[in-house]
C-alpha cells in the first residue's frame, strides 16, 4: 500500500498532469460542478503528488478547475482537499489514464491516443511484457519489422 495523506493545498500550487487524455473541459461542465461544490462541498478529494515545491494533479482535474472557478470569486475555496502520494512519472500516468480512460464524455481521438500511452505505461511498467513483445515481433510475417 503506497502512504497517501490528505490535506488542503492551495489551487494555484498544482500543476495539470501530462498524462490528461482530454484536451477540452466544457466551460458550461465546469460552471455546473462548481455550483454543486458551493452548494453540497466536495464530496472526494483529488489526487496529487509532489513535484519539486509544487504538486502535479494525478486524478481529478475536473474538480480541480471547479475549485479554480470557485476560488476567482470566493477565497473560502483557495484551498482543495487533496491526496498526496509520492509516485512515480509511471505510476502517475497510469492512474491518470486509468482514471480518464473510463469516462465517456472523451473524444474518439483522445479515447484512442489515451488507451495507447496507457498500454505503452503499462508494458513499460511489467518486464513481463517485454519479452513477450520481442518474441510477437521475432515471429516471420509480412510488412515492416519493428525493433524493439
Amino acid at each position: 500500500m503506497m502512504s497517501a495523506t490528505v490535506r488542503e493545498i492551495v489551487v494555484d500550487q498544482i500543476d495539470p498532469s501530462p498524462y490528461q487524455p482530454r484536451r477540452r473541459f466544457s466551460d458550461d461542465t465546469l460552471r455546473s460542478l462548481a455550483e454543486n461544490i458551493r452548494e453540497h462541498g466536495l464530496v472526494n478529494p483529488i489526487l496529487c503528488r509532489p513535484v519539486a515545491d509544487r504538486f502535479e494533479l494525478v486524478a481529478g482535474e475536473r474538480r480541480w478547475r471547479a475549485f479554480r472557478v470557485l476560488a476567482a470569486d470566493d477565497a473560502r475555496f483557495e484551498c482543495i482537499p487533496a491526496t498526496v502520494r509520492t509516485l512515480t512519472d509511471r505510476e502517475a500516468q497510469i492512474i491518470c489514464l486509468s482514471e480518464n480512460l473510463q469516462r465517456d464524455d472523451l473524444t474518439k481521438v483522445e479515447e484512442n491516443e489515451g488507451k495507447a500511452r496507457w498500454l505503452d505505461a503499462r508494458m513499460m511498467a511489467d518486464p513481463e511484457w517485454l519479452p513477450w513483445l520481442r518474441a510477437m515481433y521475432a515471429r516471420p510475417r509480412r510488412g515492416p519489422q519493428v525493433d524493439l
